[in-house]
């Protein structure tokens, strides 16, 4: 899929080939009941600005929302629909312009063991053989502030496939197996 992004720098065309980032068996489940909820996935995407291979791109298009990231060396791009916009607009932004940065929440204390050039130094292909297969759950904060069990699970599974992304750049297959959505405190 070739699509095409007017930007206030000119139009960014990202080349992106469909991704499924989740298991065969793949449900949602909701609190309330313990059952499995009804849920459309979306269509999820990852690939590269055209003409910039060392570029990363990850997309997810649901039936009111598209979400996503654009990296390239200049800086990061973000797309998503704003917060509290009953029209359904859509931002598309440098992630650099945010007024404030998000605070660091979490962290690992530095060990002083540091990476020799030969262990960040790739050879052949090191993808793995297996995939790893992760459950999430999604709190009632998050539930309560996107609505609804779908667009509380539109938002993890679009942060999912950001997140496949980035690993599947590294060469480590992951894959969604579940999502249980506290639609109860």
């Amino acid at each position: 899929l070739r699509l095409d992004l007017p930007t206030t720098d000119g139009t960014l065309s990202l080349e992106l080939e469909r991704a499924d980032p989740f298991t065969d068996d793949f449900s949602v489940v909701v609190a309330s009941t313990g059952e499995a909820f009804a849920y459309d996935q979306g269509v999820h995407y990852r690939g590269v600005v055209a003409g910039d291979p060392n570029s990363l791109v990850s997309i997810s298009i649901f039936k009111d929302e598209v979400m996503g990231f654009i990296s390239q060396s200049d800086g990061d791009l973000t797309i998503g629909r704003l917060d509290g916009d009953m029209e359904g607009t859509h931002i598309l932004y440098r992630t650099s312009d945010m007024h404030e940065s998000p605070t660091n929440v979490c962290g690992t204390a530095d060990d002083g063991h540091g990476y020799t050039a030969e262990d960040l130094t790739p050879t052949g292909d090191n993808r793995t053989v297996k995939c790893v297969r992760l459950y999430w759950e999604v709190n009632y904060d998050i539930f309560q502030g996107k609505g609804s069990v779908t667009a509380a699970t539109n938002y993890v599974t679009g942060l999912f496939n950001q997140s496949s992304t980035l690993y599947n750049n590294d060469g480590i297959s992951v894959t969604l197996s579940q999502v249980y959505v506290w639609d109860v405190a």
